[in-house]
């Protein structure tokens, strides 16, 4: 998961849990984040 460097505790402990994903698969970037896999997410059930 591609995340902003400045990025809320809570915000990225919230997407940790939801999406299941571990401390070393968390990428903090200090430029543009690439959020192509919003499109991904679009459809999926509990995302309206």
């Amino acid at each position: 998961l591609e995340v902003d460097e400045k990025i809320d505790k809570r915000l990225l402990k919230i997407l940790k849990k939801e999406f299941e994903i571990k401390e070393d698969a968390i990428y903090r970037t200090s430029g543009p984040l690439d959020l192509t896999f919003l499109m991904k997410m679009y459809g999926l059930e509990g995302f309206e």
